[in-house]
């Protein structure tokens, strides 16, 4: 859709390569044409992992798991930093060795995730915590302190143990109605506007984006314009949906 779009605003450069980059970005294999879909590929592996990783967790000690891809994340991710290995310039090696990278520090998310649910984990937070007294004000604080430990260690290394609690704090704060539905309204246009959001801001319509000038209006202009590309997507992808 966005190739189409690009060769009408006369950006075709924004889809260079020609068909071999074509083939490489539609198999997931390359994200030369948004840099954001980088997550795409370990998504779909981490699909097919999902029903051995959920059975292991199940048969398994949850620490010992938690561990382990704990170990799989750290590994993982002083090669995707450091590149410790020497890969030469084999393009598949390189290809292959990335793709792994990527999911050993996208995996321990996921292996928490699991956990959470194996354990009941977040049902016991929910429990201990739902009734006490400044409960919202002390979760804003919670991530407050998140944002000002991320400041002073800004490696990304502790990403997933600052989302897991920033997930649990922002989930136990009681929210007003016209917050869920605006929550429930974005999350069901999330995903398309993360596919979406770098054709605007950087190789398509960077000039449309930056036009407020001031950080929070571009933003919120970078907001609208994913928003309504999602609308248009899908009214195209729901009716073949239904049909499949």
């Amino acid at each position: 859709m966005f190739m189409s779009i690009a060769f009408i605003a006369g950006k075709p450069e924004a889809f260079s390569g020609g068909f071999s980059k074509f083939l490489l970005n539609f198999c997931l294999l390359s994200n030369s044409y948004n840099g954001a879909w980088w997550y795409l590929q370990t998504y779909v592996i981490l699909v097919f992992l999902a029903p051995l990783l959920i059975k292991l967790i199940k048969k398994y000690n949850s620490i010992s798991m938690l561990v382990i891809s704990g170990i799989i994340y750290l590994v993982s991710y002083v090669e995707r930093i450091k590149h410790v290995l020497d890969l030469g310039d084999n393009t598949v090696v390189v290809m292959l060795v990335n793709s792994g990278v990527l999911v050993g520090t996208s995996q321990l998310a996921f292996v928490v995730g699991i956990i959470f649910a194996k354990e009941g984990i977040y049902s016991k937070l929910y429990n201990k915590f739902h009734n006490i007294r400044f409960k919202n004000i002390f979760c804003l604080f919670g991530i407050f302190m998140l944002v000002v430990m991320h400041a002073f260690y800004e490696s990304m290394i502790i990403a997933p143990f600052t989302a897991s609690a920033f997930i649990c704090l922002f989930n136990l704060m009681n929210k007003s109605v016209f917050v869920q539905k605006l929550l429930t309204f974005l999350g069901n246009h999330s995903t398309n506007m993360w596919l979406t959001h770098m054709f605007f801001y950087m190789s398509i319509f960077p000039e449309l984006t930056f036009v407020p000038w001031y950080p929070i209006l571009i933003f919120l202009c970078l907001v609208l314009l994913c928003l309504l590309s999602s609308f248009v997507i899908n009214a195209i992808c729901y009716p073949i949906i239904k049909i499949l």
